[in-house]
Parts: structure tokens; sequence; C-alpha cells
């Protein structure tokens, strides 16, 4: 069962990336500004996710900051995707 419902998530999130995919090239051909358009889908969810988080809809980040060990781990990550702009 929990096999099928982590299917399931994966298939639902596959499903609404490949639809965000799809308005964003829509948008983008009526709207030529990537970047602006970027900005704006970033500040709509940093504003919904203030929104929840002062209506207690979900529980806000208690920390906040990276310690040495969080640098480490994300430091090969961070690496392959710096190389991949190449």
């Amino acid at each position: 069962m929990k096999t099928a419902r982590v299917s399931s998530f994966i298939f639902v999130w596959y499903f609404l990336n490949a639809i965000f995919a799809i308005i964003n090239k829509r948008t983008l051909s009526v709207f030529p500004y990537p970047w602006l358009l970027s900005w704006v889908q970033i500040a709509v969810g940093a504003v919904f996710m203030l929104v929840m988080w002062r209506l207690r809809v979900f529980k806000p980040p208690t920390s906040v900051g990276f310690d040495a060990k969080s640098w480490k781990a994300l430091w090969p990550t961070s690496c392959l995707h710096l190389v991949s702009l190449f």
C-alpha cells in the first residue's frame, strides 16, 4: 500500500509539473519576459506561504540557518549544478 501511495504522489507531481511547463510555455509566447515571470511566480509563492503560516495552516520553519553539517551535505550537489552551467 505504501508503494502505491508513493507511486501516486510521484505520478501526480509529474503530471502537475508537465501542466505547469505547458502553461509557462504558453505564457512566455504571449509575455516574453522569462526573468520577470519567474520573479512574479516566486513572489506569489512566498506571499502564499506567508499567509499560510499566518493562518496556521502550516507550521513555519523553526531553524533558518545553515550549520557546517548542512554545508557539507549540500556541497557536492552545488558543485554539480555549477558545472552544469558551463
